[in-house]
């Protein structure tokens, strides 16, 4: 909605006394930080005669509809109104109804170049499509081999590995910025209509890499709002909306989402993205056991890099590594574990053979202990104290010592032991 900002007068209308007298305060929470400067508030124009010229200071304005006449330092505050930088805003826009060119030349003259540096940049609009053109070359030249008429899932797919090498997403992402630059600055001109579907095209394609890859240098969240909502409405009425989605590889419907991701080899990109992700996420939370699930990860890669498998074998093998989450909860049932207890059992596994040979019920009930220990230590922001951990490694110490854990090897475990503990249970006070 809009609002009228003006001051009223004695001789002024009764209507617009009665609609438009406003105290200083109620001016000032209409045009503060609560109402007009903040981008959620429904208020979205200003309205005003020669008021908020001067000492207005609202990063958020974006466009200045001008349909009076100014001069000189009048007219430069009016343009500096839009000019401060906000996120998302790397320029003011000024609507000019009246023709304001002139006036603006002789405003500019009266300062010195070097005074205006940083504060006003006034250039030709033809020297602006000049560089969109150029950067719209640049931005198109990484797909100039790819024929874009063909099904959609086949086109992206061609796109996305092509921007698989993060150097090569890197470079994307600077002229894919450019060419987004010239385009928000310049839409709705019609001199951007000949780059406009080249643009959606790309911005489709971004977002599809950022997806794919998680790569969140290629968000759209980093463009404008403008360019952000142009290639959301694309991508929605191109009905690729799904075949962009990521897939989350613990989600009921996995297979179902991944049907939809085209050809064998799109399939088996996706699901090797979604399973770095859940390493990367959760590692921290249970290392041994993503550690394990990243090496065989790692040697299906290579093996497929050798070409000892075939795009359908690399699919299957992928497909199963990504149920291994599955298996997780259940082989720790099987074992009587909680989840908290079963990250610990696979750090302490990992000495299973010297400690215990076969006998994997010992070293699930020392398991038991140890966690037992930490959480009947644990207080409120336990993590920040000292003393609570020291506690911690002495009564853990004892315990390995009582199963006869190798001397060189029991310090630096029990490190492992209280940096998984501190990942686990970094919001538990102990009450659990």
């Amino acid at each position: 909605w809009s609002t009228v900002i003006i001051s009223i007068n004695n001789d002024d209308p009764q209507e617009w006394k009665e609609k438009y007298r406003r105290t200083a305060n109620e001016e000032n929470h209409l045009t503060g930080k609560e109402v007009f400067q903040n981008p959620s508030d429904p208020l979205k124009f200003l309205i005003v005669c020669d008021k908020l010229l001067t000492g207005f200071d609202a990063p958020v304005l974006q466009v200045m509809y001008l349909d009076q006449r100014m001069k000189e330092h009048t007219l430069l505050q009016a343009i500096a109104r839009t000019n401060r930088p906000y996120p998302r805003k790397k320029y003011g826009l000024v609507v000019d109804y009246v023709g304001v060119g002139r006036e603006l030349a002789q405003a500019l003259a009266i300062f010195d170049k070097e005074d205006l540096h940083g504060i006003f940049s006034v250039d030709d609009i033809k020297n602006e499509i000049a560089f969109l053109k150029e950067s719209h070359e640049k931005a198109m030249i990484l797909f100039k081999k790819v024929k874009r008429d063909g099904k959609p899932t086949d086109v992206i797919q061609q796109c996305l590995e092509i921007l698989k090498p993060e150097d090569v997403r890197s470079e994307f992402e600077v002229l894919f910025r450019n060419f987004a630059k010239s385009m928000d600055m310049l839409m709705p001109d019609p001199c951007v209509d000949p780059f406009l579907k080249d643009f959606k095209f790309l911005g489709m394609i971004r977002e599809g890499a950022r997806n794919l890859y998680r790569d969140d240098r290629l968000s759209l969240v980093n463009c404008s709002k403008k360019v952000e909502n142009l290639i959301h409405a694309h991508i929605k009425d191109a009905g690729v909306e799904e075949i962009l989605t990521p897939i989350n590889i613990t989600a009921p419907d996995f297979e179902e989402k991944l049907e939809i991701k085209g050809s064998t080899k799109a399939k088996a990109s996706h699901v090797e993205h979604a399973i770095r992700e859940t390493i990367s996420a959760k590692i921290g939370e249970d290392p041994a056991f993503y550690e394990s699930l990243k090496d065989r990860l790692e040697s299906l890669i290579e093996a497929d890099r050798k070409r000892r498998k075939d795009e359908a074998e690399l699919l299957k093998g992928l497909v199963e590594i990504s149920k291994q989450e599955e298996r997780r909860d259940l082989i720790a049932k099987e074992k009587d574990l909680l989840p908290d207890e079963f990250a610990f059992y696979g750090l302490l596994g990992n000495y299973k053979d010297e400690l215990f040979g076969e006998n994997d019920e010992k070293t699930c009930l020392v398991t038991k202990d140890i966690v037992s220990i930490i959480k009947n230590k644990m207080v409120i922001d336990w993590i920040e104290k000292e003393d609570i951990q020291k506690e911690m490694r002495r009564n853990i110490k004892d315990i390995l010592r009582k199963i006869g854990f190798p001397s060189d090897k029991l310090e630096f475990f029990i490190r492992e032991i209280l940096e998984l503990a501190r990942a686990r249970f970094r919001d538990d006070n102990g009450t659990n």
